[in-house]
């Protein structure tokens, strides 16, 4: 299975509570929509709030159920991708620690890491990255010192005309 970093730039404008999450992700990318594949994780990285603006947080590990088919009018994107409600997670943003020191250890696929520090950071992953075997091994294991919420997360809404999901650039 495949892993990848993605950023919901918009999360905290977005969202005023976390039980409007659904269990899916928007792209305009069909390069990385046709890609993915049933079992794929998308590990959602956010800026911090406007108490931490230079912090990051890992707000979710969507681990993908199936690829829509038919196109979203939805203002994130086209491209729909459905998450397993079973074996998503969503973490708590405001139980959090920083995320930068473990996102500047990602090497990622390609063997870059990222570069910039702060509000940057969104520069070096707002097209989705795909993650090395290490990085994805690190996030998983990040993932277990997390507060994870009780999303209780149905499938999403497939008529909604705009879901309340992320979005990768």
């Amino acid at each position: 299975m495949a892993h990848y970093l993605v950023y919901w730039k918009t999360y905290w404008q977005d969202v005023s509570s976390q039980s409007e999450i659904t269990c899916d992700w928007f792209t305009s990318k069909r390069d990385f929509f046709d890609e993915l594949r049933r079992g794929d994780s998308l590990w959602a990285a956010i800026p911090g709030d406007a108490e931490h603006p230079e912090e990051w947080r890992l707000l979710h590990r969507l681990i993908v159920d199936h690829l829509d088919p038919v196109p979203s009018d939805s203002e994130y994107g086209a491209c729909r991708i459905v998450g397993n409600p079973d074996l998503s997670q969503l973490f708590d943003p405001s139980t959090q620690g920083d995320f930068t020191p473990l996102l500047a250890k990602l090497e990622f696929a390609t063997g870059k890491s990222i570069e910039f520090k702060g509000r940057k950071i969104g520069q070096a992953i707002q097209s989705p990255r795909l993650l090395s075997a290490t990085d994805a091994d690190n996030l998983v294991k990040h993932a277990t010192t997390l507060t994870q919420l009780d999303t209780n997360w149905a499938a999403p809404d497939l008529k909604s005309p705009t879901p309340t999901t992320g979005v990768a650039a």
